[in-house]
C-alpha cells in the first residue's frame, strides 16, 4: 500500500462513523477505497475499530465482562510508560497495581465544536468505580451562562457531592476546548487526585493533569486545554 498526502487522510470521526454504519453508501465506498491504498489510515482504522468495539461494550446493558476497567488499566500503563515525572509514574503505577482499572469517579465528556452543545454524561460507568467510591456525578446543564474561565458557552457541568467527602465539579467548554476540574472541601491531609483524559476512540493517548491550589484559596483546580472536539472520559485517581 502507498501513502496518501496528509490532507487526503480520512478523519478519525469519519472512521468511527464508518464502523458505526452511519455513512452514505457513496461515502462508505470512498472510505473503503482510500483504506485500500493508504497504510497510515488503515492503521488508524484498526485503532478506531478496536476502541469503537470496546466503547459499545462499555455502554452495553448486557452482563458481559466489563471492558472499561480493562481499557483503563491499559491506559494507566501507557501513561506511566510515557511519563517523565517520576512521582506521577509511581502514582500511576500504584493506581494500576492496587486498583487495576478502577477509579474514584468518572464521567464521559462529549466536547462539541464551536456552536454545538457540549455534554457531560454520567450513566453507564458504575463498573469503572472502585468499591466504596465517593465520587458519583450528577449532570447539570449550563446553557448560555458563564462556563469555563467565565466565557460564554453552551457548556456542561457535572457535580459530585456527599456528606463528609470533597465536593467535585467538572465543567467542559467546547468554545475554548477545555475541561476544568475543581475540588472543594479537600482535607489538608489528603493529596488531590490525578485526573486522566482518555479519548473514547483513536488510541490510548492519555493526558494526565494534577490539581493545584492558589495560596489563600480553599479549592483545588486542574485543567485540560486545547482539546479537540470529540468523545472523552475523565477519570479520577482513587483517594485514600
Amino acid at each position: 500500500m502507498t501513502e496518501k498526502p496528509e490532507g487526503e487522510h480520512v478523519a478519525t470521526e469519519e472512521l468511527a462513523d464508518y464502523f458505526a454504519g452511519s455513512l452514505s453508501q457513496e461515502r462508505e465506498l470512498a472510505v473503503e477505497l482510500h483504506l485500500a491504498a493508504c497504510n497510515e489510515c488503515t492503521q488508524q482504522a484498526r485503532q478506531v475499530y478496536s476502541f469503537t468495539a470496546l466503547f459499545e461494550r462499555w455502554t452495553s446493558k448486557q452482563p458481559a465482562e466489563p471492558a472499561l476497567p480493562i481499557v483503563l488499566a491499559r491506559c494507566l500503563e501507557a501513561a506511566r510508560d510515557r511519563m517523565t515525572n517520576q512521582l506521577w509514574r509511581e502514582r500511576l503505577n500504584g493506581w494500576r497495581e492496587r486498583w487495576g482499572g478502577k477509579a474514584e469517579g468518572a464521567v464521559r465528556v462529549i466536547l462539541g465544536a464551536p456552536g454545538k452543545a457540549t455534554r457531560i454524561l454520567t450513566d453507564g460507568l458504575d463498573n469503572l468505580l472502585r468499591p466504596a467510591a465517593t465520587l458519583r456525578f450528577v449532570p447539570e446543564a449550563l446553557v448560555g451562562v458563564n462556563s469555563v474561565r467565565g466565557k460564554l458557552d453552551q457548556g456542561s457541568v457535572a457535580l459530585a457531592s456527599a456528606p463528609g467527602v470533597p465536593r467535585v465539579r467538572i465543567s467542559a467548554s467546547g468554545l475554548v476546548g477545555e475541561v476544568e476540574i475543581r475540588i472543594d472541601d479537600l482535607p489538608q491531609t489528603q493529596t488531590p487526585p490525578l485526573i486522566l483524559l482518555i479519548p473514547a476512540v483513536g488510541g490510548i493517548e492519555v493526558r494526565v493533569a494534577e490539581l493545584s491550589q492558589t495560596p489563600g484559596v480553599p479549592y483545588w483546580i486542574g485543567r485540560f486545554e486545547q482539546i479537540d472536539p470529540g468523545d472523552y472520559f475523565i477519570v479520577l485517581e482513587p483517594m485514600h
